[in-house]
């Protein structure tokens, strides 16, 4: 059987950062399969037709085990996060709201147990998924009526690139949906390529701007 990806990624972890801070009990893919499973059973069918999954996942482990990871627990929801997003765009799944991973401590639950479950909310102001990402991976969440792009350091994405004019493009919530807007800037802006005055993002659009790359995603 072909380990869907939120299990491989996981799996990896197993002689890494879990196998010390877990007992033996739990393992890495046996939470891949408890994620998987919760999205799965909780997935449901949005108004246009896409499928809906949670964008909320909370962990709960024993008091003891939660002491034990204390220390690296940003990391590991951060990979397990990642692990989401990427099972998600496997099977073309889409979120309501901004992804998160939450780990709790639970006093019920025995050394080595975990439980896990699935919650649906929508952004603070009922704004969409989106997000811009650089070409070093670092992830912008965009959480205002309009983004500004340039080399201004007022700018909401500062971008260092002598290519890139100071206001050079931003990207404004409409409805709905995020759109991509040039500000007459001197060298243009261009989607998948093609050099664009007003663009309503997708998935995954590649975004140039002067020298750099930037990629959207929605969630």
């Amino acid at each position: 059987m072909v380990l869907k990806r939120i299990e491989q990624k996981l799996e990896k972890l197993v002689e890494g950062t879990f196998t010390r801070v877990f007992p033996s009990s739990v393992k890495p893919i046996e939470l891949g399969k408890r994620i998987r499973r919760v999205l799965e059973d909780k997935k449901t069918i949005g108004v246009q037709g896409q499928i809906i999954i949670p964008n909320r996942y909370v962990i709960s482990l024993s008091p003891k085990d939660l002491e034990n990871i204390e220390s690296i627990q940003e990391s590991i929801q951060r990979e397990i996060s990642s692990s989401i997003r990427d099972h998600a765009n496997d099977e073309n799944y889409h979120f309501q709201g901004t992804l998160t991973v939450e780990i709790f401590s639970n006093s019920s639950l025995k050394t080595g147990s975990i439980e896990v479950d699935g919650l649906f909310e929508e952004n603070k102001g009922g704004f969409p998924p989106g997000s811009l990402i650089d070409e070093n991976g670092k992830r912008l969440i965009i959480t205002e009526q309009k983004l500004s792009i340039g080399r201004d350091t007022k700018s909401t994405m500062q971008v260092v690139d002598v290519e890139v004019s100071r206001n050079h493009a931003e990207i404004r919530l409409l409805n709905t949906s995020f759109v991509l807007i040039d500000l007459q800037s001197t060298n243009g802006t261009f989607v998948n390529g093609q050099r664009v005055q007003e663009h309503t993002l997708q998935n995954f659009d590649q975004i140039k701007i002067g020298s750099t790359i930037l990629l959207f995603q929605k969630s």
